[in-house]
């Protein structure tokens, strides 16, 4: 009969040991999949509805900006948006998905009016984040998202977001997770890993656990968004002293002027590609709580001016 040396049992305990350790994982791994297949498309079937794209267009109805927003009790929530909306000539408010059955659906703003409806969180702690006031019954085919008033998620909570696509209309969901809770000038603020662009600004994240509400992301502390408006202001400084220069002087027929100035006009379009195509694997985000205790300040206050006529109507603008 064969004796097995004790060298030789140990190696074969050690595979069967490391063979079982596999199996298990990939059995647990399995079982996995399906849950959070759930579990993200619940969130998906929750909260599609809610959330919209805010597009800008200039005078010539040329579109220039996109960012997220979604509702929030009486309000639209967006991503902070200075320069364009001082650009705009309208702002449309896009709900791509179908409500009840019905097709989808946006609501026009003149540039004037938006900016009566809006209340930037700035000056209250909401960097980055602006308020859009809707009047009583205004948007009630679009349910909005509700805060449950739970905590912020614990790290490395897996996260969920409903962004708007920046080459269709149709809305998409990332997944992320929430890296770390960090503090920027007495504020506390939620990092998180995933995929933005820069039209993901003002999404909804929701925690994948407890599928509740959970923070909007914000670029207001990005370094990149802040060199571009920089270089924005300086091309744009440029170019009022070239135009202010040009037919002073010629060199043949050739004015240095605007040739100068064309150079401008190219570098501030590739600068804005470039800025508004790239993709960032980490970014900020203001937790829910905040969010809910600054549209109640923002009631309490009573801080909307309105105009009587900016109606919704469904498949189409108003």
């Amino acid at each position: 009969m064969p004796v097995l040396l004790p060298g030789i049992v140990e190696k074969l305990l050690s595979h069967l040991c490391h063979g079982t350790h596999l199996l298990l994982k990939a059995v647990n791994y399995c079982e996995c999949q399906p849950i959070l297949y759930v579990m993200y498309n619940s969130i998906w079937n929750r909260f599609n509805r809610s959330v919209c794209s805010l597009d800008f267009y200039n005078n010539k109805g040329i579109r220039f900006y996109r960012l997220s927003g979604f509702r929030f009790e009486d309000f639209i929530i967006s991503g902070a948006c200075r320069d364009e909306i001082r650009r705009a000539g309208y702002i449309t408010v896009n709900f791509p998905a179908c409500l009840n059955g019905n097709s989808p659906f946006s609501t026009r703003f003149s540039g004037s009016e938006f900016t009566r409806r809006l209340n930037r969180g700035n000056k209250s702690g909401l960097p980055g984040l602006i308020f859009i006031g809707l009047k009583s019954g205004e948007l009630h085919q679009v349910p909005p998202v509700e805060y449950s008033g739970k905590s912020v998620p614990e790290t490395g909570s897996r996260i969920a977001m409903i962004a708007c696509s920046p080459q269709t209309s149709q809305l998409c969901m990332k997944t992320g997770f929430l890296s770390a809770i960090i503090d920027i000038r007495g504020r506390s603020f939620m990092l998180v890993d995933s995929s933005f662009e820069q039209c993901s600004y003002g999404a909804p994240l929701f925690d994948l656990k407890t599928g509740s509400f959970s923070g909007v992301m914000t670029d207001c502390f990005s370094s990149g968004a802040e060199k571009y408006r920089k270089l924005k202001h300086i091309i744009s400084h440029n170019l009022r002293l070239l135009n202010n220069a040009t037919g002073k002087w010629n060199i043949g027929n050739i004015d240095p002027a605007q040739v100068l100035a064309a150079n401008q006009y190219m570098l501030k379009h590739l600068a804005k590609e470039i800025f508004l195509s790239s993709r960032r694997g980490t970014g900020l985000a203001v937790p829910a709580g905040d969010i809910s205790r600054f549209g109640k300040s923002i009631r309490l206050k009573g801080q909307f001016l309105f105009r009587e006529g900016a109606q919704i109507k469904p498949n189409g603008l108003s």
